[in-house]
Formats: structure tokens, sequence, C-alpha cells
């Protein structure tokens, strides 16, 4: 049986926490995506030299058809702005992608700073391409909320099956869009070569 170190001890206590009883199934799951999000950031080796200033800002890509609304994933995701990373502080912001929106989203989540992406589970194929298209050209790692965004090209992903989470790594798409995680944290995951 193998140990958990400081890192597996951090993820532990992150899903006790945020899935105590009580909590609403999709606002708990998505308030543990976001808790274990922030701390993998933590890890991110390369973090400090994406972010230009003194902020992360994480960009949550929902569209039309995604499982959830903008709204409700930025509530979810609200606790990563009273967060410091790497000493640094965080901010969130919501981009709902609909129409010709989907083909501006590089220059949107630009014009926003924004240093890591969150897409949200359910959103479009074509929605995604295009946004992990522009994450590899910008060196910005994408997480995901499904298993199959991680396999089409997201570098990291956080699912939820009852009240387990499980962490997945893309490592080809990880290296293209700059994530620099150590192997102890890669260890705890399933890795998608």
């Amino acid at each position: 049986m193998r140990r958990l170190g400081g890192v597996g001890w951090a993820l532990l206590l992150t899903a006790l926490v945020c899935l105590a009883p009580g909590a609403a199934a999709d606002s708990g799951a998505l308030k543990l995506k976001s808790a274990i999000l922030g701390k993998l950031l933590g890890y991110d080796r390369a973090l400090k030299k994406r972010v230009h200033g003194s902020s992360v800002v994480v960009g949550l890509i929902t569209d039309n058809k995604s499982k959830v609304g903008g709204a409700q994933l930025k509530g979810a995701f609200a606790g990563l702005s009273r967060l410091r990373i790497q000493g640094l502080r965080v901010s969130v912001t919501s981009v709902q992608l609909s129409g010709s929106d989907k083909q501006r989203a590089g220059a949107i989540l630009k014009a926003r700073g924004v240093n890591v992406v969150y897409l949200a589970a359910g959103t479009q194929q074509d929605t995604g391409r295009l946004i992990v298209a522009w994450a590899e050209r910008n060196r910005v790692p994408v997480a995901a909320g499904t298993a199959e965004q991680v396999r089409a090209g997201a570098a990291m992903g956080i699912e939820i099956t009852g009240r387990r989470p499980r962490m997945l790594f893309n490592l080809k798409a990880s290296k293209r869009q700059g994530l620099n995680l150590p192997a102890a944290v890669l260890d705890l995951a399933t890795v998608i070569r």
C-alpha cells in the first residue's frame, strides 16, 4: 500500500471538506473540482512564468451545450478567488461562447489575461478544439471536467464519480500547454499518454 505524502494528504482533506454531507451534488462536485484545481496549480513549476502581473486568471469556458451554466460554474469556482497560489492572487472570469464568439475565443481569453482555462463538462467538441488549439499556441494549460475532454487535448481533468474525485493528466497535452507538475502529483492520477 502506497503512503500518502504531502500532496496526497492535501488532496484527500480537500475532498473530505468539499463533499461534506448535505452538499448539493452538482455544486459540491464543482467546488471539489475547483479546490483540486487550486491545489494542482500550486504544484505547477511553470505557473509564475505564465503569469504577467500579480494574479493568476482562471477562465471558465461554457457554451450552449455545457452541462452547467456560467453563473453556476463561477459560483462554484469563487473559492479560488480567496486563495493565493505560489504567492499570487487568483481571479476567475466566466466566458460563455456561442456562435461567432467561438471564433473570437482566443482574443477574448487573451484580453482577459487568462493563464489557466477550465472547460466545463458537456462543452461542444468544436469549442473544446478551439480552446485547446489556442491554449497550445499560448502555452496555457486547459483543465476539464471529463476524461473525454482530457483525451481530446486538455492537459488535466478532474472527474467526480459518486463522491470520489479522480485526477487525469494528458502528458503530451500538458507539455504542449506548458503545465509542469512533479512526478509525485502524477503518481496520484490516471495518466493518459
